[in-house]
């Protein structure tokens, strides 16, 4: 067996734990097998193994690069807050006070909800919803500058 056909050989492999592995790798095992299949295949072509290696030099970085880029690009999750999640870090009024130990109610936007603080809150008081747990949101007071 020749170096193209190791490297043709080299490159299935990669492919194959790729797929195998559902890619964990980020696709650089896909990638370096398409490298190497590349490679392969050109020194099959030209009947030399030193013009696979010279191909696996040149393909095997600009694949990286050039692939890492495209599936960073094109695969990356962006994660948007929706619905409930929405309400933290918004800002609303104390309608109902609030004890540390006593839940009170909240106006934030058009809506009124359970709340819970940390700390004593009047009614009128602004606060800022910081995260929320079933239907009761925990906030906090918003210090107003000079205070």
């Amino acid at each position: 067996m020749n170096l193209p056909n190791i490297f043709i050989a080299i490159g299935i492999l990669c492919v194959l734990v790729e797929l195998g592995l559902g890619a964990v790798t980020g696709f650089d095992l896909l990638l370096l097998g398409f490298s190497f299949l590349l490679s392969g295949a050109v020194g099959a072509t030209f009947s030399s193994w030193q013009v696979s290696v010279v191909a696996i030099c040149i393909i095997a970085p600009l694949m990286i690069v050039i692939g890492r880029t495209y599936t960073k690009k094109f695969m990356q999750i962006t994660t948007k807050k929706t619905n409930i999640d929405s309400l933290v870090e918004d800002e609303g009024i104390v309608v109902k006070e609030i004890q540390p130990n006593q839940a009170g109610r909240v106006r934030v936007g058009t809506e009124i909800w359970r709340a819970t603080a940390d700390e004593a809150l009047a009614e009128n008081e602004r606060i800022r919803v910081r995260s929320i747990s079933g239907i009761t949101v925990h906030v906090e007071k918003i210090n107003l500058k000079g205070e």
